[in-house]
């Protein structure tokens, strides 16, 4: 289920000191402004991105399942856009009833339609949305959806991409992340072969953890 947002979005100014370091470093220069609910404190701890294809296999599910499963007992901030159906899926899993979330939105505050899970964890100062787009933008374009994929990889210290598919844009935007520098997991999967050799690692939780450790250190 999806509702409008009970929470008011504010107009959050990059050069205010309420705009969190995280926040401002992934934006860059360029924008003076976002609109954002919810809890952005949330960005100071751990945070794991979260791309998937719109394509869904079962068997990539089900490890994607485990893999999420791993990620939110792991104990950081997971964000994404939550649109596709596999980031959906993973969305309503019972484990994201004690997680940490951030939703970045491709449309306007105006038009946002919530997922219930996300409209939970933010009533639990557990969760936060946030939108580069002016707030009576309806329409998702392809522009204004890949610059929220740049958002989701910028702000994360590690990126969780359990299917990119040869051709997709999740691949591209995977493999960008990999050649600056980011560590990127995915799973096993022979759709991800392109992506495990642009250097993309198979995710385990001793994966997870190396990876969260070495960009803490960074």
């Amino acid at each position: 289920m999806h509702n409008r947002v009970p929470f008011e979005f504010i107009l959050l100014e990059l050069a205010s000191n309420d705009c969190p370091a995280r926040l401002r470093r992934a934006v860059g220069a360029a924008t003076k402004h976002l609109y954002v609910a919810g809890n952005l404190a949330l960005l100071g701890g751990h945070v794991v991105g979260l791309l998937a294809s719109r394509e869904v296999e079962p068997t990539g599910l089900l490890r994607a399942g485990q893999a999420f499963k791993d990620l939110v007992a792991a104990d950081v901030c997971v964000i994404g856009g939550w649109h596709s159906p596999l980031e959906s899926a993973l969305l309503e899993a019972s484990e994201t009833a004690h997680a940490e979330l951030g939703m970045l939105l491709a449309a306007g505050s105006e038009h946002a339609l919530l997922p219930d899970r996300i409209i939970e964890r933010m009533q639990d100062r557990a969760a936060f949305v946030l939108a580069h787009c002016k707030p009576n933008v309806h329409r998702v374009s392809r522009t204004a959806a890949l610059r929220r994929n740049e958002l989701v990889v910028a702000l994360s210290d590690v990126l969780l991409v359990p299917l990119a598919p040869s051709g997709s844009a999740t691949l591209g935007a995977a493999r960008r992340a990999v050649a600056v520098g980011k560590p990127v997991l995915t799973i096993d999967l022979t759709a991800n072969r392109e992506l495990l050799a642009a250097g993309a690692r198979s995710f385990t939780k001793a994966a997870l953890t190396d990876a969260l450790a070495k960009s803490f250190a960074d």
